[in-house]
């Protein structure tokens, strides 16, 4: 899923996010609020997820990304 964030992320950012990247805003790596909606739209669309939205409110950079995919996929591997 991390595989998948990253590369949308590149294509909108046209430029591939580098470790020290992840903690910096969306929006000053060039998405805005319609892109990321548009990414996360996308995202449970291919993996057939659905974020809550008291945790999408908290989505603001990669790393606050990563960790509710982390939250979906071991909420998937505890079913």
């Amino acid at each position: 899923m991390k595989k998948y964030i990253l590369e949308r992320i590149e294509e909108e950012i046209t430029y591939a996010p580098k470790a020290e990247d992840y903690d910096v805003p969306f929006i000053d790596l060039g998405l805005d609020s319609l892109d990321l909606n548009q990414l996360i739209f996308d995202f449970q669309q291919e993996f057939d997820v659905e974020i809550e939205a008291e945790d999408y409110a908290k989505i603001g950079t990669i790393n606050s990304l990563f960790k509710i995919i982390e939250k979906i996929e071991a909420d998937k591997s505890n079913r």
